[in-house]
């Protein structure tokens, strides 16, 4: 599903949900400065929501650019328990590490933590106790639905933030972004994949015109046809999952 864009010279799939680009934000400018002032006034925070979360973690990246502050960690993407005192060193290893102690206020931006060991959980209260922590943000798509020691959730309490979902119009733009305004794919043609399916989600909306790509491929067109187009939204159940749909 995602060896399409290879041949269209990018490095990595744009439409991979988990990827990391900076993705348009529309009308978050009163989140993200009440996102600036809980982490500038020491809290741990929760951001909930189908798409934007990462990209508003990269608003708080830009905002500590430069100061060494800031330590930003995919929960998704690592395999073994998270080592919270490596992150607070912040690169810091061996001896340099051991004799000049650990850094003061850091901020942890732990993006698509579906759970948090206990271990982790004391980990973070005694750092942020130790004042080496100032503020840890959590994203992940459901606050209910993560798993979160009781303790935890105590500490984030009512600063829990959900991304707005974005209208039919915006999803278009974001995909068209997310393609650089690519020329094998017309505006019209992403805007009838996405009016289709924009209501399930992002994730199957890039799904779709990952599928929608793939068969362009297959089908040794340069370019994306509207009869490739017609062909994906009116596809057999059973064909849809030979492509993995």
């Amino acid at each position: 599903m995602d060896k399409w864009y290879k041949s269209k010279g990018f490095k990595h799939n744009p439409l991979n949900i988990q990827a990391e680009f900076k993705d348009i934000l529309y009308g978050y400018d009163v989140l993200i400065e009440e996102l600036f002032y809980r982490v500038s006034s020491g809290n741990i925070i929760f951001i909930e929501g189908d798409s934007g979360k990462t990209s508003l973690l990269y608003k708080i990246i830009e905002n500590y650019k430069g100061k060494g502050k800031v330590a930003y960690v995919d929960c998704s993407k690592i395999t073994e328990d998270l080592n919270i005192k490596q992150l607070i060193a912040n690169g810091k290893k061996g001896l340099k590490a051991k004799f000049n102690g650990l850094p003061k206020k850091m901020i942890l931006l732990l993006d698509n933590i579906d759970n948090l060991s206990d271990k982790n959980s004391e980990m973070i209260k005694y750092y942020f106790d130790q004042d080496n922590i100032q503020s840890v943000v959590m994203t992940s798509n459901s606050y209910k639905d993560v798993m979160l020691p009781d303790s935890i959730r105590h500490r984030i309490g009512n600063r829990i933030y959900k991304t707005k979902n974005l209208t039919e119009e915006e999803i278009s733009e974001l995909v068209l972004e997310r393609l650089r305004y690519a020329t094998f794919i017309s505006e019209s043609q992403v805007e009838k994949i996405v009016h289709r399916t924009h209501k399930k989600g992002l994730k199957v909306v890039f799904t779709e015109i990952s599928a929608a790509l793939l068969l362009m491929i297959n089908a040794r067109e340069a370019k994306m046809t509207d009869g490739i187009v017609n062909r994906l939204l009116h596809m057999p159940e059973d064909e849809r999952q030979a492509y993995n749909i």
